[in-house]
């Protein structure tokens, strides 16, 4: 049986207005892109800056319950940011990043996929073992799970800007329709709104935090 082709994130934003479509082609452009080496740190975004060694890929959450992994974001400028998790007290990796080009969609991230409860997206797959390098890489494929969390996060970006629970569920309801499929069940106006009051509380504890400082929070969330 032939593999069904996930539309690319430009196509997937067509129905949803100019904000979404480019917060996805800044994310499609920029997030899976191969981490270069350290001395390239000036020319790019976001680079890998050390790591160690990871863990191996956990059973499935049903059978087999991931212990929280931390989840560290420190101000460096207004500008840039490092971010750094860690499954183990001993083991870290971490990434410095441009603040204006990440921070938002990881928090994002974040909030989708607390509120959504999944397992599968950004944060649940690093929990489970995979590391920042792979989850970077701009040349991996992206199965059906990880597709449909990113248009979700992509939708929610004009919701952040401003766009209504409405008009996001809405836009995404007829996008799924014209491809003759459905988004996921727990795509609600009250999933929108929970998402966009877990956003302002993050962003406000984020323009809180002083250079130097950082955000903390696990995977699950406590």
């Amino acid at each position: 049986m032939a593999r069904r082709v996930q539309p690319s994130l430009d196509e997937t934003f067509l129905a949803l207005g100019d904000p979404a479509r480019l917060a996805a082609k800044l994310f499609q452009a920029s997030r899976f892109e191969p981490a270069p080496p350290t001395w390239c740190l000036a020319s790019r975004h976001c680079v890998q800056r050390s790591r160690g060694p990871p863990s191996p890929l956990a059973p499935e959450p049903e059978q087999h319950k991931l212990k929280p992994m931390r989840i560290v974001l420190r101000k460096l400028s207004d500008e840039r940011h490092e971010l750094a998790i860690s499954r183990d007290p001993a083991s870290w990796e971490t990434v410095e990043c441009e603040t204006r080009s990440y921070l938002t969609h990881d928090l994002l991230h974040y909030s989708v996929e607390v509120e959504a409860g999944v397992q599968s997206g950004f944060w649940g797959r690093l929990a489970a073992g995979e590391t920042l390098a792979k989850m970077n890489d701009r040349t991996r494929s992206m199965d059906d799970e990880m597709a449909a969390i990113e248009q979700v996060v992509g939708a929610l970006t004009a919701s952040v800007k401003g766009r209504s629970p409405a008009e996001v569920v809405a836009g995404m309801d007829r996008f799924a329709s014209s491809l003759g499929t459905t988004m996921p069940s727990w795509l609600t106006e009250s999933f929108v709104l929970a998402v966009q009051e877990r956003m302002r509380q993050l962003v406000g504890r984020w323009k809180a935090t002083p250079r130097g400082s950082m955000l903390d929070l696990t995977w699950p969330e406590s």
